[in-house]
């Protein structure tokens, strides 16, 4: 299986919250007498993309962390090392 790509699961799952909102927005739209039923159907329905498209953009994040190679660095190694670990290891330097 590809890491990269998402699973049909996962889109099965994002197919049901879409289905799930629907269904609430539909349900806060026809019951009781409120003159505010549009507008409780539209946070309804704006909550349900908002959480779709965070979860997309977390799911982009991890497809791009997940196709970079990551560097190995060998213990002992000072070609690894950054300039910074000298300083807050109390290492003095050459001058």
């Amino acid at each position: 299986m590809n890491r990269l790509r998402p699973t049909p699961f996962i889109l099965f799952i994002m197919l049901g919250v879409i289905l799930w909102g629907g269904i609430h927005a539909w349900g806060a739209v026809y019951s009781g007498w409120s003159y505010w039923r549009g507008l409780k159907a539209l946070v309804i329905g704006t909550c349900v993309v908002l959480f779709l498209g965070f979860w997309s953009v977390m799911l982009a994040i991890r497809k791009r962390r997940l196709s970079t190679p990551l560097a190995k660095v060998i213990p002992g190694d000072s070609a690894g090392a950054r300039p910074s670990d000298a300083v807050a290891s109390g290492v003095a330097s050459d001058e």
